[in-house]
């Protein structure tokens, strides 16, 4: 593990974690917002998480993407590697859409 999270980054891992977040934008400085209350969130965090090996991103069409955890973001919440490989969250339905 490259470093140790902060308190804000732990909690949006766990935001990620619950398929909470999403991206808008092909580009790690684009709009990310949490799902339901289209709240948006600042880019700089989540690019220096993407840096740090604990997120990716996949598209659902195109222009809107699924924020998920890398193997090393699902390590730091102890949660196991994901078989799918990471294609969509815990709790995220395939299909349920971006919004």
């Amino acid at each position: 593990m490259a470093s140790k999270p902060t308190h804000s980054q732990l909690k949006r891992l766990h935001q990620i974690a619950n398929g909470d977040i999403y991206r808008q934008g092909h580009t790690w400085i684009s709009s990310f917002y949490v799902r339901g209350i289209n709240r948006s969130i600042p880019y700089d965090m989540m690019y220096r998480m993407h840096k740090a090996g604990w997120i990716d991103a996949r598209t659902t069409d195109g222009f809107y993407y699924n924020v998920v955890l890398t193997d090393v973001g699902r390590e730091i919440l102890a949660l196991p590697k994901d078989e799918t490989k990471n294609q969509y969250p815990i709790g995220y339905m395939q299909g349920r859409g971006a919004a």
